[in-house]
């Protein structure tokens, strides 16, 4: 049975609120796994990497729909999002124009490959 207590609430300034729960959480562990440099290491499809990398690319797509994004225009939505880009530590995140580009950019043994790179970090999560 729930029950509740005393409520405190706590007033400050600078404080970002979003209602994406635990996407810093998921970001961290993504990282600890080595799944950017996994993804950096095997899969090439872009020639230069300013600003971006293939891990950048990817984990954007991952975390937008994570964050609820069912379309590459939620994208526009989370680079707006003070607390979100903060919870990833980041400055910038690709548009999703950007993003459609490199969507374009696989073909089917990318694809094979991008599967094998993740397949490939989760032993370290299962001994986790």
């Amino acid at each position: 049975m729930m029950s509740s207590g005393k409520i405190h609430y706590e007033i400050g300034a600078n404080i970002d609120a979003m209602s994406y729960g635990g996407i810093a959480a998921v970001h961290r562990l993504v990282g600890k796994l080595g799944l950017p440099q996994a993804i950096d290491e095997r899969i090439k499809l872009l020639k230069v990497h300013l600003p971006y990398h293939e891990s950048d690319h990817v984990l954007n797509l991952a975390y937008n729909v994570l964050c609820g994004g069912t379309r590459l225009e939620d994208i526009e939505r989370l680079r707006h999002d003070t607390a979100y880009m903060n919870a990833l530590g980041a400055d910038l995140i690709p548009d999703p124009t950007t993003a459609g580009d490199f969507c374009r950019r696989f073909d089917e043994p990318q694809i094979t490959e991008l599967m094998e790179c993740i397949n490939s970090v989760r032993p370290k999560l299962w001994r986790g």
